[in-house]
């Protein structure tokens, strides 16, 4: 199934529209629905470009809302790399 189709799938199963979901609506209804379909995706298999494609957002976005701890991991190895790099 494309990324396109499984989308819309998704948008029916929770009776919402894809304009509200494409739309910079920043309501926690819209916010929610994002992150449902986005995790709901992204477990059946899509990348985080696709998924960013069909819901017309960066893939970053994505990532931030399926893996809402992902900055911190980030930052964390971010530090460790300049604390090796000062000790060199």
């Amino acid at each position: 199934m494309t990324p396109h189709n499984r989308f819309l799938e998704l948008c029916r199963e929770y009776s919402v529209t894809p304009t509200v979901i494409r739309s910079p609506a920043r309501s926690r209804y819209a916010t929610r629905m994002r992150r449902v379909i986005a995790r709901d995706m992204r477990i059946a298999g899509y990348s985080f470009p696709e998924i960013g494609r069909v819901m017309r957002r960066h893939h970053t976005t994505i990532i931030y809302m399926v893996d809402p701890e992902y900055r911190s991991r980030s930052n964390e190895r971010a530090n460790k790399w300049h604390a090796d790099r000062a000790k060199q």
